[in-house]
This record gives C-alpha cells, structure tokens and sequence, in this order.
C-alpha cells in the first residue's frame, strides 16, 4: 500500500487478531507505483487461522473494518476459495499487510 501512507497497519493488526486472521495481503494497483485514485477499491487477500469462526458476518464485517480503516472501497477474498471473474489471479503480485 505504497499509495496510502496514513493507513494505520496497527489498527489493522488489532483487527485481524479479533476476527482470527492468520495472514492479510494486498494486491492490485495498490502495488504499482502509480497514484490510485481515492474512490478505487483496495484488493485484500484473507487466510484465517484453523481455530477462527469462518462464516459470513465475520468475512464481511472483517470487510467493513478494513474499508474503515483505509478510507476507501475494499474487496476482500479469502485465499482458500479464489476463483470466479472478479477474484485476482492466483500467484499475483502481493504485499503482507499481516503479520508484519
């Protein structure tokens, strides 16, 4: 997230620990060295650990938490089940956001 200095990555951290993340990577244009407009969303890829409650309400308000936190759209995937149109391809680029 070269583009989002203010982005606060021990708020995220305290969030990833509540909602049992194991690891929290971005991915995309937030990678490039080009300027994202603010209104683009971030691409975030989740792995929960083993012990961590997996259901809806807890993928999307982990989701909404994040978008909190970095002040824009996010889109949120979790890494064990990417596939269909709009996931990011598999092996892209990436960024460990957490842990760090």
């Amino acid at each position: 997230m070269a583009s989002e200095p203010n982005v606060d990555l021990s708020e995220i951290a305290r969030v990833c620990e509540r909602f049992g993340v194991a690891s929290l990577r971005v991915t995309g244009a937030a990678l490039t060295d080009s300027e994202v407009p603010p209104t683009s969303s971030l691409t975030f890829l989740v792995e929960f650990r083993p012990d961590a409650q997996r259901d809806f309400g807890t993928f999307f308000t982990l989701g909404d938490e994040l978008q909190r936190i970095v002040g824009r759209p996010v889109e949120l995937f979790d890494r064990r089940s990417l596939s269909g149109p709009d996931a990011p391809p598999p092996g892209g680029e990436t960024h460990v956001v957490y842990p760090v």
